[in-house]
C-alpha cells in the first residue's frame, strides 16, 4: 500500500528515542555502521530537519540490514552523500535550505532513478504529492506516517535493489 494511499486518521504511538547502543552513529551525516546486505550496504538517507523524525527513522529501521545517514539540510545530504550504491531516500518536502522535490530532481539526476526517493509531507497537498510521484518518487507519504507502513518502503526498495543488481 502507497504512503498516498494510506492515509489514516489515527496518529502511530512514537517509540522511544533510541539510546547509542541502538542509534547508528554517523560521520560527516553519513553512517559508520557495516550492513549485513550479502549485495554490499543498502543505504537510506533521511533528509529532515526535525530530530525527533530522525530519531523515529532511525528507530524503525533498527532491524534492517541498512546504512542510515541523517541530514538536517538538503545542500548536505547532495554534497556528501555516495549516491553510486544502492538506497533510498527519504526527503521532506520543506527543508530549512531547499526544497525537498529540488532534492528528488538531484537524486534522479544523479542516479538516473536507481536510487528510490520517498517524499514526506507535513502537510496534506494533493498536487504536491502528484507532482512528487510524476517526478519520478517512489512514493509519498503524509506526514505523521504510519511506520510499518515507511518500513515496507525501505524494504521494497531494498528487494528492487537487489532484484536489478
Amino acid at each position: 500500500m502507497s504512503g498516498l494511499a494510506a492515509r489514516h486518521s489515527r496518529a502511530e504511538p512514537q517509540p522511544p528515542r533510541p539510546s547509542s547502543a541502538t542509534a547508528p552513529s554517523t560521520v560527516n551525516g553519513e553512517s559508520d555502521l557495516r550492513s549485513r546486505a550479502p549485495l554490499g550496504p543498502f543505504r537510506v538517507w533521511l533528509v529532515d530537519p526535525d530530530p525527533a523524525i530522525q530519531a523515529s527513522v532511525s528507530w524503525l529501521l533498527r532491524h534492517l540490514p541498512v546504512e542510515l545517514g541523517t541530514f538536517r539540510y538538503g545542500e548536505d545530504f547532495l554534497a556528501q552523500s555516495d549516491l553510486t550504491a544502492p538506497g533510498c531516500v527519504l526527503v521532506d518536502t520543506d527543508l530549512p535550505d531547499t526544497s525537498g522535490l529540488d532534492v528528488l530532481r538531484a537524486v534522479q539526476r544523479r542516479t538516473s532513478g536507481k536510487v528510490a526517493v520517498v517524499v514526506l509531507a507535513s502537510s496534506p497537498d494533493v498536487h504536491l504529492a502528484v507532482q512528487a510521484l510524476r517526478e519520478g518518487a517512489a512514493d509519498f507519504f503524509e506526514k505523521p506516517f504510519l511506520g510499518a507502513a515507511l518500513t515496507r518502503r525501505v524494504e521494497s526498495a531494498m528487494a528492487d535493489a537487489r532484484r536489478d543488481s
